[in-house]
């Protein structure tokens, strides 16, 4: 079984694997908005992944842990 083989217990889980079938990263979690799933994406597509920890990488780019978006101001939208 797929969930077995990746060793996979709980879910939400997406995992991104490179060409040579090596899991690169893993999210656990639920994605609530668009525009996380997007930052998600350009933090693996950006190597991020080997730099920081994801909840740094959503900070830098103004989005609150639970997916808000930020303003400049650092006040929720």
């Amino acid at each position: 079984m797929f969930s077995d083989h990746r060793r996979i217990f709980l879910t939400p889980v997406i995992a991104f694997i490179d060409l040579e079938g090596n899991e690169i990263y893993r999210h656990l979690g639920m994605i609530k908005t668009a525009p996380e799933l997007l930052l998600l994406g350009d933090y693996i597509e950006g190597n991020n992944h080997y730099r920081m920890e994801y909840k740094t990488f959503l900070k830098q780019r103004g989005m609150e842990e639970d997916g808000a978006l930020m303003t400049p101001a650092g006040e929720s939208e």
